[in-house]
């Protein structure tokens, strides 16, 4: 989804993004009922956690109290390929609601995203914008609260 901004390659040698504090369940990504049904089909056995009317996977822990999203592979990354969970594929973007408008952030986590020029970001982030509120709008449990703090690249009703 965020062509332009991070490579495949660049994704695939960080991983950052699939890495959770431990206690921090409703930092996971939100999955939704066709996700779900995909990620069962590849493994049968996940589990999934009901939180703030989301479901979320549940992931597997690592020494030191850090937790693993169950869909990295180490050798392959991702094993949903191209149809990963909305929030993975907008990483390090994410939806969240300002006021009474949705706005799109930069997370400031990703090395890769925060190396780029400031306007390729904003272009990029304005480019998929409406795509992304009409599917925030579709499943709210994707939109988070905004932090301050927060680095906004597009906001609702903006270009």
């Amino acid at each position: 989804m965020l062509k332009g901004l991070i490579s495949a390659e660049d994704c695939a040698a960080c991983r950052l993004c699939c890495i959770f504090d431990g206690c921090d369940v409703a930092g996971t990504p939100v999955i939704t009922p066709e996700t779900k049904e995909k990620i069962i089909s590849l493994l049968p056995e996940q589990r999934f956690i009901e939180l703030g009317g989301a479901l979320r996977l549940c992931m597997k822990p690592l020494p030191g109290g850090e937790a693993q999203c169950p869909l990295l592979d180490p050798e392959r990354g991702c094993i949903m390929g191209g149809e990963k969970p909305f929030e993975c594929a907008l990483w390090p973007v994410t939806v969240m609601r300002r006021d009474e408008s949705l706005v799109l952030t930069l997370s400031p986590d990703c090395p890769v995203a925060n190396s780029r020029p400031p306007e390729l970001i904003r272009r990029i982030c304005a480019g998929i914008a409406e795509e992304v509120f009409k599917e925030a709008e579709r499943c709210p449990a994707l939109i988070r609260p905004c932090k301050d703090g927060a680095v906004i690249c597009a906001e609702q009703g903006k270009e």
